[in-house]
């Protein structure tokens, strides 16, 4: 098993707030680091921050569906609009 110190996870982070367009998936590839390694990070640190904002479990696996939606409806959002821009030509 590979070790990463902390100031490469936090770089890691970081690129993953900043670039909600991407998913978790593709964050992964562009650092090499492994899908569930990144996934698990994520996780750990949504844990930590709930447990300092009192946001419940239930509350946390809410806010996290809500998001993998936005992401997907922004994708799809991309989709329909370059096909409007074809079609309107």
């Amino acid at each position: 098993m590979r070790k990463y110190d902390k100031q490469f996870k936090a770089s890691v982070m970081e690129y993953v707030y900043r670039h909600k367009d991407l998913t978790v998936y593709e964050c992964s590839k562009v650092f090499g680091v492994g899908y569930s390694t990144l996934a698990k990070w994520l996780h750990q640190e949504r844990l930590s921050q709930s447990s300092e904002t009192n946001i419940s479990l239930e509350q946390q696996k809410e806010i996290l569906r809500l998001q993998q939606e936005l992401k997907e409806t922004q994708k799809t959002l991309k989709v329909l609009k370059d096909a409007f821009s074809l079609l309107g030509k």
